[in-house]
């Protein structure tokens, strides 16, 4: 109805600067639905959304049934759960039609400043095909010197790109009245209302006619309605901050807490399941502490929980102690947690994982002594250890033998190259379980037919196995794993082989569909331009490893510019480091006839004491021999 919309017309000009007709403005049933008929109204089949995550858990999906393409950017906790400029322009192809941006966050309670937005409208000027929907559902619920600013008003050159939508379900706590509105450019509003008028004509009168008082009436309340939300969520974040395994940042606004569950990943219940992921988090607090929480997973982050603090003190309280409680129940035994999980759990909190190649149970001390995150059981290496080419003539059992005797060493996780899987799907089956138990927290397996050829051999035969079948063997390494944080990485050689990045995309996608957590590609240009493009184009919902010998360029800056790489590998060079050392040392005692100039320089014989434990084996001498 005329009066609602010129009260809301009222509104975006009086709070926010944004001047409109009525006519530019469309009213639904919720600010939800207004979401939904926008992406209805514009997209094309195949046309780009750029989400960025944690996100609303319903923003993907819209973006698919309207027959969009979702683009999901991560956007991780050290950059304050916020899309970057950096990030933004990665994520804008020629297929994009949408930035959605929701400030302050659900579920995180992130704020963008002006100065936040108006750095991505710099991005978005370069990218006029590009148009913002901005979901300000939390407008007033902003706290401490944060200030709500919306991208219509901190960039008015991109008024007319810009769709704002709003709603009275949250500062005017009227969920069930299922009003929203948005306003934005004419003939997409008038699509947005045919669309309206063919699904659900409109909200109802009665609510139209309350969202009018609403909107244009008294707003003195929302003062003291914020002031105690802000006493609420300081509350929550201090508790929550104190319980065993959790943390959290404080959020500048709407009513959510977003709280890093990872210190708890690994533990036991007191019943002896093992609390896997956010998801097994949220339900042992459910059953455990009868407190719901959601798992960050479902806004495609993990491993957090959302926890709302729009219930009373008392309730906050209950639900805090009881959270502690639990967290407090769950055991403390580091040694219980599985090594699958203590690499997620870095990749979590470091956002990338930095892993060194081992190819002996002394290379891997001195990987975990050097500060690495994990160390890469490197089928290259082993293979150079041994004198042989690596085309996949040193056995599983070979190999296997080496990963546990690297295990028994060195505390850090391990990856074990595992090549093509030792053959077919039933091969992969029993290298799971055998990886599995003998410490490893994950298993690479490449696309090629077995046998293989090293990827970095000039005019080496890298023939890649059918889809399906390679389908088969991830699915086959899923179903058999004991520990569902015994990560399974696939690895495509499409570019290795030359079949472009269109056909490795595709490989990536199929391999993640069939239930791989992670994606390696891998490339031989001495450029890291071809893997760079790959990442850029990458949409799934898992991250991506890369192992940089080829282009040494791509240093720990390029890849978190990218934003999309979970863990680097650093390949080969501890055998290469371990021959260059003893080749020179070799020629220089030749050409001295001697030992006595180049002894200083290598390390001590005490210090291969040290690293062979020998002060365990004086002290347990002195303690059990007469």
């Amino acid at each position: 109805m005329a009066p609602l919309r010129e009260a809301i017309r009222d509104k975006l000009a009086r709070e926010n600067g944004l001047n409109y007709s009525i006519d530019h403005v469309t009213v639904g049933c919720g600010a939800k639905q207004v979401v939904l008929n926008a992406l209805f109204a514009s997209l094309e089949p195949g046309e780009e959304v750029i989400i960025p995550a944690p996100c609303w858990v319903s923003y993907p999906d819209m973006v698919r049934l309207a027959g969009g393409d979702p683009m999901i950017v991560n956007c991780p906790e050290a950059h304050g759960f916020k899309l970057t400029p950096e990030g933004l322009e990665k994520a804008i192809t020629a297929r994009t039609k949408w930035l959605m941006l929701n400030s302050p966050s659900n579920p995180t309670g992130a704020v963008y400043s002006e100065t936040e937005l108006a750095a991505l409208a710099d991005v978005l000027r370069r990218h006029p095909h590009v148009y913002i929907l901005s979901d300000d559902i939390y407008e007033k619920l902003v706290y401490g010197a944060a200030r709500f600013a919306t991208m219509a008003s901190a960039a008015p050159d991109l008024f007319n790109r810009t769709v704002t939508i709003n709603g009275v379900s949250k500062t005017n706590a009227r969920m069930g009245w299922r009003l929203g509105y948005g306003a934005g450019p004419i003939e997409l509003i008038k699509a947005i209302n045919v669309i309206q008028g063919q699904t659900t004509s409109h909200t109802s009168s009665i609510s139209q006619y309350a969202a009018i008082e609403a909107i244009a009436g008294d707003q003195g309340y929302v003062p003291e309605f914020k002031a105690e939300f802000e006493k609420r969520r300081n509350l929550v974040v201090e508790r929550l901050n104190a319980a065993p395994g959790l943390s959290c940042t404080v959020p500048d606004g709407a009513f959510y807490l977003f709280a890093n569950c990872a210190g708890v990943l690994g533990q036991k219940t007191e019943a002896g399941r093992v609390i896997a992921t956010d998801t097994d988090f949220a339900m042992y607090l459910l059953e455990e502490a009868g407190v719901a929480v959601v798992p960050g997973s479902g806004f495609l982050a993990s491993p957090y929980i959302r926890i709302s603090y729009a219930s009373s003190i008392s309730e906050l309280t209950t639900a805090c102690d009881r959270i502690t409680a639990a967290c407090t129940k769950l055991s403390q035994d580091k040694s219980s947690m599985s090594q699958g999980t203590l690499l997620k759990n870095t990749i979590s909190k470091n956002g990338l994982a930095h892993v060194m190649a081992a190819h002996s149970p002394l290379s891997a001390r001195l990987v975990e002594e050097a500060g690495f995150d994990g160390i890469w059981a490197s089928g290259f290496e082993l293979s150079a250890l041994y004198g042989l080419p690596d085309v996949s003539l040193v056995s599983m059992r070979e190999h296997l033998e080496m990963v546990r005797a690297m295990a028994e060493q060195s505390s850090l996780p391990i990856i074990a190259d595992i090549d093509t899987g030792f053959g077919n799907a039933i091969n992969v089956i029993h290298a799971v379980k055998q990886y599995e138990h003998a410490g490893a927290a994950a298993v690479v397996i490449e696309d090629k037919t077995f046998p293989k050829v090293t990827s970095l051999l000039a005019d080496g035969r890298q023939e890649l196995l059918r889809v399906e079948e390679f389908q088969g063997k991830i699915r086959a390494a899923i179903a058999t794993r004991s520990d569902p944080n015994f990560l399974i990485i696939a690895r495509t050689e499409a570019l290795i082989a030359g079949l472009g990045e269109n056909e490795a995309l595709d490989r990536a996608a199929a391999y993640e569909a069939a239930g791989a957590d992670l994606i390696v590609v891998h490339s031989k240009q001495k450029t890291p331009d071809e893997v760079e493009s790959f990442v850029r184009a990458w949409n799934g919902k898992g991250g991506i490893v890369v192992i940089p010998t080829a282009y040494p360029q791509m240093n720990e800056a390029r890849i978190k510019d990218l934003g999309k790489i979970s863990v680097v590998i650093y390949g080969n060079h501890a055998v290469r480091a371990s021959v260059t050392a003893m080749k020179d040392v070799f020629a220089r005692i030749l050409k001295d006839r001697g030992i006595h100039n180049v002894d200083k320089d290598i390390v001590s014989v005490e210090e291969i004491f040290r690293l062979q434990k020998m002060d365990q084996v004086k002290a347990n001498e002195k303690k059990f021999l007469a």
